[in-house]
């Protein structure tokens, strides 16, 4: 069944799971220490990359890591430090920044995410292999696969991902964004996703919570564009770079930021 918005307030709506607010610059990290709290108590303790904690403190890192291990209080004390929001600054990389795509910050409640999102997908494929196999005939004319290997292949790696991925997971992402008249503001997106998890208490006691501390904080009112452009702007990040190589850097720039927002009611 398609999710619905639920319209909170003007600056804070729900996705299905999926919790959106908009926020002033100087209420990011008091509110995030608080969603840190809550999403720890009920799923487990938001961590970002080593990498970005790294670029706060010193201006740089080594190298952009994949591991999100490094507590995210640790990353909102350098932040607070750093003055980044103050100066409107994000992290990004360079291919990223020919898009002007950054983000301010990246939390998740697991080392690799990507685990989560793999073992999901493999989840929804197994449970239904034929049809799978079908829709990847469908897609790809010039290509076969032996469905009884490949389906050996996917159970096998569905259960060794299964061995660590958790009962519930959770992500917190925030960027920048312009309001009308207003100028800059952030976007949030706190996402909760049921893994292994029988049942539903955990996220479902951990949104509630999440939502009345998210209607005590005012805002710039939301878009309802806001949740498609967010999960866009995700993807191109995480494309950036095989996009720059396909096309050099002769790249457009786009509008969205203004987008996220609009005129209060």
């Amino acid at each position: 069944m398609e999710a619905k918005f639920d319209i909170i307030k003007p600056n804070l709506y729900t996705l299905g799971d999926d919790v959106y607010f908009g926020i002033d610059p100087c209420d990011v990290i008091s509110v995030s220490r608080s969603i840190d709290e809550i999403v720890k108590n009920h799923i487990g303790e938001l961590k970002v990359r080593k990498s970005n904690l790294e670029v706060l403190r010193f201006g740089k890192s080594k190298e952009e890591l994949k591991k999100y291990d490094a507590p995210l209080s640790a990353y909102l004390d350098a932040l607070d430090k750093s003055g980044w929001l103050v100066c409107g600054e994000e992290l990004t990389n360079d291919y990223a920044k020919l898009f002007e795509l950054g983000y301010v910050i990246d939390a998740e409640t697991e080392e690799q995410g990507s685990d989560v999102t793999r073992w999901i997908r493999l989840r929804k494929d197994l449970a239904e292999p034929e049809k799978t196999f079908d829709e990847w005939d469908r897609q790809f004319l010039e290509l076969r696969v032996d469905r009884q290997k490949t389906l050996e292949l996917m159970k096998k790696v569905y259960e060794e991902i299964g061995q660590r991925v958790p009962d519930n997971y959770a992500e917190l992402f925030v960027i920048d964004g312009r309001a009308p008249f207003s100028g800059r503001k952030n976007l949030g997106r706190i996402n909760l996703t049921q893994v292994k998890s029988q049942d539903r208490v955990k996220i479902e006691e951990a949104k509630s919570q999440l939502i009345e501390r998210l209607k005590q904080v005012d805002g710039p009112c939301l878009s309802l564009d806001a949740a498609s452009i967010m999960s866009q702007i995700g993807r191109l990040y995480n494309d950036a770079a095989e996009l720059v190589q396909k096309y050099g850097d002769a790249l457009p720039h786009s509008n969205w930021r203004e987008r996220l927002f609009k005129r209060d009611p």
